[in-house]
């Protein structure tokens, strides 16, 4: 009977941490022999200046896979197959207008660095003064397991050609909190934003 009751125990934990799989714990051991463990949200981001001072560039990933119940005991007993490797990446782009005139960013255009996917693009999008503008391309495939994503982007500004070439790379637990800390928007003299920036109509996906 108590034997039965550890393998409903162990199956019942092994479901919950399949549904609940929503993100990654690396331990490393350096030549001292000092080791570390992170643990990896599901959200990869990247930003830089379009136009310093003006306009920003801002873009995140959120990973996604889906998994089954008994996730958890097919990672446990090795008994996973070719496919866990692989996950989706839902790419959501900010653009920072920092200025009080309205912009156009066209012909937007996201691939990846290694070329292993079809381009998203998006025609034409309409950047409001002093606001955050936001738009969600599409998806890319990503490694399950990876911790950077390098993107190529490509867009006109009100006409005038521009790209950017960022490496994405996953949050952690601890940088969650304050993941646009290093950005330069979010630093003086442009934060705190005064006056403040309009948000996206829609919700964006981070916390």
């Amino acid at each position: 009977m108590k034997l039965f009751t550890s393998i409903i125990v162990m199956l019942l934990a092994s479901t919950l941490y399949g549904c609940a799989t929503t993100g990654m714990t690396v331990a490393t051991i350096d030549r001292n022999g000092h080791s570390e463990t992170k643990t990896y949200t599901n959200h990869y981001i990247a930003g830089e200046w379009v136009v310093a001072g003006e306009v920003g560039l801002e873009v995140w990933i959120d990973h996604e896979k889906e998994v089954g119940p008994l996730y958890g005991l097919q990672r446990a007993t090795g008994t996973l197959g070719p496919s866990d490797l692989n996950a989706t990446g839902l790419v959501t782009v900010y653009f920072v207008n920092l200025e009080t005139k309205p912009m156009q960013v066209t012909d937007l255009g996201i691939s990846l660095t290694d070329g292993k996917a079809t381009p998203l693009q998006i025609q034409s999008l309409d950047l409001a003064p002093r606001a955050l503008t936001k738009v969600v391309p599409g998806s890319f495939p990503i490694s399950n397991y990876g911790t950077a994503v390098g993107l190529s982007i490509q867009f006109k500004l009100d006409g005038v050609l521009h790209s950017a070439s960022p490496t994405l790379h996953r949050l952690t637990d601890a940088e969650m909190p304050h993941p646009r800390k290093d950005f330069p928007w979010f630093k003086a003299p442009y934060f705190p934003f005064n006056p403040p920036l309009a948000l996206p109509k829609e919700s964006p996906r981070e916390p």
